[in-house]
């Protein structure tokens, strides 16, 4: 009987420790699920948005559109994501005067207007079936390829595999494997009334023109300056040809997809150099700025911003000390308080304190010192990482972080890299814009594109030069 009675308390003990268990695993295993899901979520910034295509109803519901033209959540957004933000192109579905839309169309499209699609993969390209779907290209080795993609599951999920079989073909936009492929990323030097370009460390040079009198301006492949007789010039690429855009402006700008006058108080706009000029408002002031489809400028003490041409006028902060945009983030400072958003109607996020004046956003790339200390973050819900401790300067692209201490010079690509030394003989004038890394030591401009490029000479006798961004 007492043997019974030890046995009986031993087993309800036993039960009691399995029936926690139990309901320790039942209330665990969600919430250990939905931490997955939100880590895994590859760093898109609309992993959280409400579903775009419904695959019970086989319809597209509630889709909103992200700024690059796509739908959040879907394949085509989250690759267009990946080439602005990691290949440092400024991609958008309407780029070049085509249209991607969906990723069944983007080969066609890719080729209409004048880029590579064939079946020879490359990190950073995007890999297209034509049946409807799109992905990025995280990596390309002996054992395969390996990409990135969202919704392949009709989910809006995130996933990373490595590929089967050969999706129908591999489209070259801005790949990452070879600096002298990455697209969009011209030199330009000026020396007195001439310009010439390249857009490779070890190009020949190319002459541009031989009339340039002031603002050289150069970004993605678009090159624009004006001329000794005041007239705005504007080309793309190395080998286009020059085309007289506006005589007699105040102020003009460029980005990829866009080209802006002002003159007095009213702004004009136009995609491509051939349209005509559109009339986007009469009270605009000087120093506004544009970035990919983007424009804002300071009306009183308020900022106002628009995506595209024909979007609309939003007033987005007013009483800001000052502001800095890119073609995926609005990012103000009232005081030393920084906040961002990603699209216009979005409500403000507060992003750091004791932010001074000397903060950087490109891309989704956001950076500033607190005290001595470099500290960077990508995207609004990115996590701040304290970079470097002690440095002079620094310098931020899409894709690389470059830090100067002394005559040395540091640079990594990813926040979680090391530091790589790039050479002890920098001054103080280092650029980086996408992967060019450069500046001028004595009357000789010096370049490199990546981490592990060659430092190359490339001009004497400069008095200026410009990246496209």
């Amino acid at each position: 009987m007492r043997q019974f009675r030890i046995k009986t308390l031993v087993n309800y003990r036993l039960m009691t420790a399995f029936l926690l268990i139990g309901v320790l695993l039942v209330t665990a295993i969600p919430i250990y699920n939905a931490k997955r899901a939100a880590m895994f979520d590859g760093g898109y910034p609309y992993a959280s948005a409400a579903r775009c295509y419904n695959k019970d109803t086989n319809k597209y519901e509630g889709c909103v559109a992200d700024p690059w033209g796509f739908y959040e959540r879907e394949c085509t957004s989250f690759v267009a994501w990946k080439l602005n933000l990691f290949n440092g192109v400024n991609f958008y579905n309407t780029m070049k005067g085509g249209r991607f839309g969906n990723a069944s169309n983007w080969g066609n499209n890719a080729k209409s207007i004048g880029y590579v699609v064939n079946n020879t993969p490359a990190t950073g390209s995007v890999a297209w079936w034509s049946s409807g779907h799109v992905a990025w290209v995280s990596q390309v080795d002996a054992t395969g390829v390996y990409i990135e993609e969202y919704n392949n599951d009709y989910n809006g999920n995130y996933n990373a595999r490595k590929i089967p079989s050969t999706p129908t073909g591999y489209i070259h936009i801005a790949d990452l494997g070879t600096t002298a492929e990455i697209i969009g990323q011209i030199l330009v030097v000026q020396a007195g009334s001439n310009l010439y370009g390249k857009s490779s460390p070890t190009d020949t040079w190319t002459t541009l023109a031989n009339s340039y009198s002031r603002n050289l301006q150069v970004v993605g492949s678009r090159i624009a300056y004006v001329n000794s007789g005041g007239t705005l010039m504007v080309k793309e690429g190395l080998s286009g040809a020059w085309i007289q855009e506006f005589n007699g402006p105040d102020e003009y700008a460029i980005t990829p997809n866009l080209l802006l006058v002002r003159v007095g108080s009213t702004l004009y706009g136009k995609e491509k150099l051939t349209d005509g000029w559109t009339t986007l408002t009469n009270s605009v002031t000087p120093g506004f700025t544009a970035s990919g489809s983007r424009v804002a400028f300071r009306m009183g003490n308020a900022l106002m911003t628009k995506d595209g041409l024909y979007g609309t006028w939003k007033t987005q902060m007013t009483g800001l000390d000052d502001y800095a945009i890119s073609s995926s983030l609005i990012v103000a400072r009232i005081g030393s308080t920084l906040y961002g958003k990603v699209n216009p109607d979005d409500s403000w996020t507060t992003l750091a304190t004791g932010v001074t004046s000397d903060y950087k956003v490109v891309g989704n790339r956001i950076a500033f010192k607190a005290g001595n200390t470099l500290r960077v973050k990508d995207g609004l819900t990115g996590v701040w990482v304290d970079q470097f401790t002690g440095l002079d300067d620094y310098a931020i692209s899409e894709n690389m972080i470059v830090v100067r201490v002394g005559s040395t010079l540091y640079g990594k690509v990813a926040q979680y890299d090391t530091w790589t030394k790039l050479t002890t003989d920098a001054p103080t004038n280092v650029r980086l814009v996408g992967q060019w890394v450069t500046f001028k030591s004595d009357n000789a401009l010096v370049a490199k594109q990546g981490i592990n490029g060659q430092w190359f000479t490339q001009f004497t006798q400069l008095d200026d030069y410009v990246v496209g961004r």
